[in-house]
């Protein structure tokens, strides 16, 4: 409502960069809006969509749609904006996949596994993923057995897993594959036809970490391995990493660095924006929960969780997806879940003090 308000009293801006996710009015009605009312092509009023992965199938239909030719997947890095607004001014068309960066290189090291029984899909994945990351260990497995059989010999860095597939599905291997080190906790993806009721919740329960929608494309596959590997540590693994640095599960400053580069005063200004965000938050959820505010308590989460993501904060973002996903008011659960966030906040918020 802002943005639009800004544009009907005669605003014009270079671009406009619109998040998908937003309260009473999503990014996609907001730009029809914007379209309809203001300026109705690219060249009148250029647009960048910002989104997350898992929303890729819906978005990538209805940007064309409203001629919205740049995609940015959160968390968002630096480079990707630069090279966003860059072809903007160059008025270039968008690219699926950028150039080769060292990021890209890091995915080299890493072993991911594929789990999919339809072998149209696998060779899509198989080939996306070659072509991002042509030396990274790809393991591929037809059914949920196999998948599990692979696991207990050795742990990926990061699992593609199909929701249906023969002999065991997806939900029944990923609550196999958490059961063989509860302590190892791996991303695990959920691949699904994303047209059931309830099932990103379904996925969620399950132990999956994230959920995309098929077909994958180029863009997807990108967001998914910067959301979830942990790309610019030369270690092996995310796990790894949070043996020797147990704060980073917490507080991952390197992650931090990587989105926003290594200029000092941009990361002052990032990490005083990130506790006045945390504060605001904690205030905001203990507001809901008092007030047994489940649809706020839902918005709440989900404004934490893009913080937590996109500053480096991984065990938080767990907490606010988990909030984000609750289905129904319990006050005992809310309250338990609050007390945790409570906590881990302030853990944070201490971490990002002691770097000063």
């Amino acid at each position: 409502f802002e943005a639009l308000q800004m544009l009907s009293k005669g605003a014009k801006y270079d671009v406009i960069m619109m998040d998908y996710h937003m309260p009473f009015m999503d990014g996609l009605e907001t730009i029809k809006k914007i379209r309809d009312s203001f300026y109705a092509t690219a060249a009148e009023q250029p647009i960048i969509m910002l989104h997350s992965s898992s929303d890729d199938g819906k978005i990538i239909q209805a940007c064309e749609e409203l001629k919205v030719g740049h995609r940015l997947v959160k968390p968002l890095k630096m480079q990707d904006v630069y090279h966003a607004l860059t072809r903007l001014h160059r008025k270039e068309p968008e690219q699926q996949i950028p150039e080769k960066t060292g990021n890209q290189t890091a995915v080299d090291r890493f072993t991911v596994l594929v789990a999919e029984d339809n072998m149209v899909n696998m060779l899509l994945a198989r080939t996306i993923i070659k072509k991002f990351a042509p030396n990274a260990d790809l393991i591929e497995a037809k059914n949920g057995v196999e998948a599990v059989k692979y696991c207990e010999q050795k742990m990926p860095n990061l699992v593609l897993m199909d929701v249906q597939m023969p002999e065991m599905n997806g939900y029944e291997a990923t609550k196999a594959i958490r059961a063989i080190n509860p302590a190892h906790h791996i991303p695990i993806i959920a691949l699904t036809a994303g047209n059931v009721k309830g099932e990103k919740e379904k996925c969620l329960a399950a132990g999956m970490d994230d959920f995309v929608v098929k077909p994958v494309v180029e863009e997807t596959i990108i967001g998914i391995f910067n959301k979830w590997l942990d790309l610019n540590n030369q270690q092996d693994s995310l796990y790894e990493t949070l043996m020797d640095e147990p704060d980073a599960a917490h507080f991952n400053f390197n992650k931090l660095k990587s989105y926003l580069g290594d200029d000092d005063a941009i990361l002052e200004e990032a990490l005083a924006l990130i506790k006045a965000e945390l504060s605001s938050s904690l205030e905001t959820i203990q507001k809901h929960v008092d007030a047994g505010d489940l649809a706020a308590l839902k918005i709440a989460g989900h404004k934490l969780y893009g913080t937590a993501v996109s500053s480096g904060l991984h065990l938080l973002s767990r907490m606010a997806n988990e909030l984000e996903q609750l289905r129904d008011f319990d006050p005992n659960k809310s309250s338990a879940l609050f007390d945790v966030i409570e906590k881990e906040i302030k853990l944070v918020l201490k971490l990002i003090d002691d770097r000063n």
